[in-house]
């Protein structure tokens, strides 16, 4: 049985976290398999006759690839093998954790690596990705703190 080890990745994800994924799967000769979840936009209920809910679909689509292939490009070094996944988040009540979750129960995945929670007070209203990936999984997850990390990719940086 290979080991593999999932990296939960957002639009922002910070270098620590891609440097601690690079360490785990080398020294544990491990597969990581990176998985960006993304928010199916909702569009105005009252003119849904006008929304064009193809394109908005295939835009968040295409920007959910960007960020991931963005993410397998830091990984292509000194791993045996990498995996991108996406998912598309619902209107069906999923969540970004159980998302997450759904795919270490499916992949046999050995730990989970996640990044930090941003400090804000609107961060309240967020969902709280490890306490939600905790709860529907078994697999051990490992938090990577970004709260002083500015060494975030240079695509990103302002």
């Amino acid at each position: 049985m290979s080991t593999s080890i999932v990296v939960g990745i957002s639009e922002n994800a910070t270098m620590s976290i891609f440097s601690k994924a690079l360490d785990i799967a080398r020294s544990r000769d491990a597969r990581i398999i990176a998985v960006h979840v993304f928010d199916c936009p909702i569009p105005c209920r009252a003119r849904l006759d006008y929304c064009n809910w193809e394109s908005m679909i295939a835009a968040e689509r295409a920007r959910g690839r960007m960020t991931l292939e963005r993410a397998l490009a830091r990984f292509d070094n000194g791993v045996p093998a990498v995996e991108g996944r996406m998912l598309m988040r619902g209107t069906t009540g999923s969540t970004v954790g159980r998302d997450i979750a759904s795919i270490c129960e499916a992949s046999d995945a050995d730990l989970v690596i996640l990044g930090s929670r941003r400090q804000g007070w609107w961060r309240f209203l967020d969902e709280d990705v490890a306490r939600n990936v905790r709860r529907h999984t078994s697999t051990p997850v490992q938090i990577v703190d970004v709260a002083f990390d500015d060494a975030r990719p240079r695509e990103h940086r302002s």
